[in-house]
């Protein structure tokens, strides 16, 4: 049987190679997403979404990846969204 989650005990590590600073150009911030801008109720000047991957992994599930945007007159926002269904 197939594991199609990918399921693998290496549980990951943070090694840098010789010589370079993982953290270099890193720094840390309090900014947050603006929730108001997203709430208004601009015009929205267009609105697509597009099925980047879809397949029904034999019988076993589904996996979807898709797209979302939305453009009003102020500013885009955009929703990549994964979908994974495992029978």
């Amino acid at each position: 049987k197939f594991d199609w989650t990918y399921t693998t005990d290496y549980s990951g590590d943070f090694r840098a190679p010789a010589g370079h600073d993982v953290l270099a150009g890193r720094t840390t911030t309090t900014e947050e997403l603006d929730m108001d801008r997203l709430r208004a109720q601009d015009e929205i000047l267009f609105s697509g979404e597009v099925v980047l991957f879809e397949d029904e992994l034999h019988d076993n599930g589904t996996s979807t990846v898709s797209i979302r945007i939305r453009v009003m007159p102020t500013f885009w926002f955009a929703l990549v969204r994964l979908w994974l269904r495992v029978d």
